[in-house]
């Protein structure tokens, strides 16, 4: 799993670009199932899985 301080996307025509910026937190697994639990925590801590845990913001289409 890999933590980000911030991310930013933006759609281009049919794609959508994202730039993940401030790499704060990387944990390292052999298996998906070894850091579930961390995960599911992470994720009871912000309000459960639906509730987004971090704010979006578009970044505007340079591609024009």
């Amino acid at each position: 799993m890999v933590g980000f301080g911030d991310h930013e996307f933006a759609v281009a025509g049919s794609r959508v670009l994202f730039r993940f910026l401030d790499l704060v937190e990387f944990l390292p697994h052999e298996s998906a199932d070894e850091q579930l639990p961390v995960l599911r925590a992470e994720l009871a801590a912000h309000g459960g899985p639906w509730r987004r845990i971090c704010a979006v913001r578009p970044v505007p289409d340079t591609n024009q």
